[in-house]
């Protein structure tokens, strides 16, 4: 009896051991961290409630949920043990094509948007992103849902609002620019036939030409508002481009002010091409006319060509310098952005260097300005752009194709 009571005792201590019960539990070292993982379960499971996405767990043997989230069922507006009899076809009517793929392990995982079939029946859209999981070797399906209605609403109005910016910028570029050019020749008639009849001062001339600049100024703005358009929306298809055929073409076409001693020269070193739209060219007529304007009298400006290597990399370096005014070192940090331009952008002119910034930063390059002669900015200023040689094309820019 005595040793049916020692075995039995052990019995129970080895009971107690394993699975922790019995009067004693408590005093057992395994049982505070089996209270700790019970309340640690309890505090995840009241944050899965709160979260704000419906989260279904799916049973890929029966393909219906098996688990959800107490914001799967106010949004579903189903108690758990109705979810517990739909199956996730139920959930998702028009998707059933997309999830016999993931049942069928043709896919892992899956993306989709598409409308809930909620108790209310209100057409809300869902962004719902699935994945196959295994616990305790049983496969199951993930299911986190966003309501993103408010989201899509939003993008549609935005959809409308650019259209119809779009159309308005169209419609008013078009007429503007017409009556400007129409404006222009008017006054440049009147000034050669007031010329004709009788002498002018030279302030009569300017008040003249003012007109005539500032119209000019007007259509500039008009048209770097349509570049920055057509830059923003990514129609623009990237070509090979002879950076020193392009830089001829600017030296030979651009127009020069009348009455004015301006001299525009080429340093091409050597052959550079880039990878880059068509919109490349207006980055240093921006520059060089820039350059020409902000200057007053004689000008010489000269536009160098170079190759430079950094981190193994090769770059084209354009460095475009006048014997100008120049431009403080205060004026220099804030040059390139519009929103430290102050009245400039109301001109017109503070938007040709927002230009160049927007476009030089899409070709992955860099543009700075710099003295010309180090030190003393009242000598002239130095723009330099350098973008990367279409030899780099395919390490830095696997996404992009070129055209020759």
């Amino acid at each position: 009896m005595k040793e049916r009571y020692s075995q039995g005792e052990d019995a129970e201590r080895l009971r107690d051991r394993i699975i922790g019960l019995g009067e004693r539990s408590y005093r057992k070292s395994y049982y505070p961290q089996l209270q700790q993982k019970l309340a640690d379960l309890e505090r995840f499971k009241t944050l899965l409630d709160q979260i704000g996405d419906a989260i279904f767990m799916i049973d890929m043997s029966s393909k219906k949920v098996a688990d959800a989230n107490q914001s799967a069922c106010m949004q579903m507006g189903y108690s758990m043990a109705e979810l517990s009899k739909m199956t996730l076809y139920d959930i998702m009517p028009d998707k059933r094509e997309e999830l016999d793929k993931l049942f069928s392990g043709e896919a892992d995982s899956l993306i989709v948007e598409t409308k809930l079939a909620r108790k209310d029946r209100l057409s809300n859209i869902y962004e719902i992103r699935m994945r196959r999981v295994r616990f305790k070797d049983m496969p199951y399906i993930i299911a986190v849902c966003r309501d993103i209605t408010s989201r899509k609403e939003s993008e549609r109005e935005l959809l409308i609002a650019k259209s119809q910016a779009e159309l308005y910028l169209d419609l008013m570029g078009h007429d503007i620019n017409n009556l400007n050019q129409a404006a222009m020749g008017f006054l440049e008639l009147a000034l050669e036939r007031l010329r004709k009849v009788c002498p002018m001062s030279k302030d009569d001339e300017l008040l003249i030409n003012q007109a005539i600049e500032d119209l000019q100024n007007s259509s500039m703005l008009i048209d770097n508002v349509r570049k920055l358009r057509k830059a923003g929306s990514g129609s623009l298809k990237p070509v090979e481009i002879n950076v020193a055929e392009m830089l001829r073409s600017i030296r030979d076409t651009i127009p020069l002010p009348q009455g004015r001693d301006v001299t525009i020269s080429l340093d091409l070193a050597g052959e550079c091409k880039v990878c880059a739209s068509e919109m490349l060219k207006d980055v240093f007529i921006n520059i060089v006319g820039n350059a020409i304007r902000h200057s007053a009298g004689p000008v010489e400006v000269c536009i160098r060509l170079d190759t430079q290597e950094i981190n193994g990399e090769k770059y084209c370096r354009i460095a475009v310098e006048d014997n100008g005014p120049g431009i403080p070192d205060a004026v220099k940090q804030g040059l390139f952005d519009i929103r430290q331009r102050g009245k400039a952008r109301v001109s017109g002119k503070g938007l040709g260097l927002y230009i160049v910034k927007t476009l030089v930063d899409d070709l992955y390059g860099q543009v700075w300005v710099e003295d010309r002669v180090p030190g003393d900015y009242t000598k002239g200023s130095r723009f330099v752009v350098l973008l990367p040689a279409i030899d780099n094309l395919e390490e830095k820019n696997t996404d992009r194709t070129c055209t020759s």
